[in-house]
């Protein structure tokens, strides 16, 4: 069948949105760490991204001072939940290096000084998953659902369907594209 002109074929419609992937092996998210270490708040944005569950709207959201001791705090902008999160030292230590003792502003600034935007970081994740050889369907969720992907394996499914707000395990499941045979075969750990 033959589409109309202007007609664009991979329009989902309206109120529609395509499901974006998960990186599930720790090899590719090695290789996008290692694409990224001369590009410090990519490195820092990539590292907190899969090692939370935070949507990228609450990322760009952050402020340098919504981090203190190594414990993040924010209010969820979906959910309007407060949160507080403790980073793990790598996480810490790779903001550490790219905020280099700086105090306040927006956590991941753009080139122009300001706070970078959602569809930036959707841009940036695609980019950084082609550069690494990853096919698949890539933005800015990804760093989300990846986390929730490697976690699933060490971790009681009603921890992540907390974790996500969601409704039910099974929507959790849904949700990170789990098979019935996950965790039999999932042998990698964190990130």
């Amino acid at each position: 069948m033959a589409m109309a002109k202007g007609t664009n074929k991979n329009a989902l419609g309206k109120g529609k949105r395509r499901e974006v992937d998960s990186i599930r092996t720790k090899a590719y998210i090695t290789k996008i760490k290692q694409l990224l270490q001369s590009q410090p708040r990519n490195l820092a944005l990539f590292t907190l991204g899969i090692n939370s569950n935070l949507r990228s709207i609450d990322l760009v959201s952050l402020e340098v001072s919504d981090i203190e001791d190594g414990i993040l705090r924010l209010t969820e902008r979906k959910t309007k939940k407060r949160r507080k999160i403790k980073l793990a030292p790598e996480v810490q230590s790779v903001l550490n290096a790219y905020l280099q003792g700086r105090k306040e502003g927006p956590l991941f600034l753009s080139k122009r000084g300001v706070a970078l935007r959602s569809f930036t970081v959707s841009a940036l994740v695609k980019y950084w998953c082609k550069q690494a050889g990853i096919s698949g369907h890539f933005a800015s969720h990804t760093l989300r659902k990846t986390f929730g992907y490697h976690k699933a394996a060490h971790f009681p499914m009603v921890y992540l369907t907390h974790a996500f707000n969601h409704a039910s395990e099974a929507m959790t499941r849904q949700y990170l594209d789990l098979d019935d045979q996950f965790q039999k075969i999932y042998t990698e750990h964190v990130l």
